[in-house]
């Protein structure tokens, strides 16, 4: 997913932010979902959005370095374990 604003449909709350994230097929052929001209591009691809408050943001979404770790880790343990 790549992420495309927070708050960037008139519907939101001003009051809470809602950071949006979208498919990066639909993205790479029609551009971020809060470009109103990517509607026309190709009729053929709809764009997935996918909303998140920030807790869920907080909870669920993992900066490079966390990724890393996470890739980094089981191949560690799996080094540890062969010697």
């Amino acid at each position: 997913m790549i992420y495309v604003g927070s708050n960037i449909f008139p519907g939101d709350n001003p009051a809470s932010v809602t950071y949006y994230f979208q498919d990066t097929v639909s993205h790479s052929r029609l551009g971020p979902v809060s470009d109103a001209a990517n509607d026309w591009k190709h009729l053929e691809v709809e764009a997935e959005v996918f909303p998140h408050s920030e807790e869920e943001v907080e909870r669920d979404v993992l900066t490079l370095a966390e990724v890393v770790g996470a890739l980094t880790k089981p191949q560690k343990r799996a080094a540890d374990r062969r010697q």
